[in-house]
């Protein structure tokens, strides 16, 4: 281990179950020490013991921002006039809310060839509008469901729907605006 850095070994301490544990980060005596080189759930085990400090849990968002490339639009609406593109971007909005509803459905009948397919035509509508997350997300379904990881795929379809209806709105808004 490279000098100067020392193991935080987090280990559990039991409130009143077995099964509702704390999580403590526990350093070696012997001076200030930079971040962990090395972790552990549960028990500790080993030479690692010690006395630490207790840490906060580390609370994971489900926020993600819906990006855009407002470039992309503003070429759109440039290159087709306000009515025309506020049009085109009506169909697709419609388009991607149609694909984001089917492809729930479609998981739970078990239809892995048309999910791909539905995820990928909604990576491509949701590239050209500029949603660049929404369209990588989409993408990421498509290599859920090639692996055949049916764990993986149930939380990327999540984070789809999520994403989805924030991008959805946000593109609206920035048809709205243009209008």
């Amino acid at each position: 281990m490279p000098s100067g850095v020392s193991p935080v070994v987090l280990r559990s301490r039991s409130a009143d179950t077995p099964h509702s544990p704390r999580i403590r980060a526990e350093k070696p005596a012997g001076g200030n020490h930079s971040s962990s080189a090395r972790r552990q759930c549960g028990p500790s085990r080993g030479r690692d013991e010690g006395v630490g400090n207790v840490v906060d849990p580390i609370v994971l968002s489900r926020e993600e921002p819906a990006l855009m490339d407002h470039a992309r639009v503003s070429r759109l609406f440039a290159e087709l006039g306000p009515e025309a593109a506020e049009a085109v971007v009506a169909r697709a909005l419609e388009e991607l809310a149609k694909r984001l509803a089917r492809l729930g459905r479609l998981r739970r009948e078990g239809d892995p060839a048309y999910l791909r397919k539905t995820a990928r035509g909604m990576a491509a509508i949701a590239d050209e509008l500029g949603m660049a997350a929404l369209a990588r997300v989409a993408l990421d379904v498509t290599a859920c469901v090639d692996t055949g990881d049916d764990v993986a795929l149930a939380a990327v379809l999540a984070r789809l729907e999520r994403l989805g209806e924030r991008s959805l709105l946000a593109i609206r808004d920035e048809a709205a605006g243009r209008g």
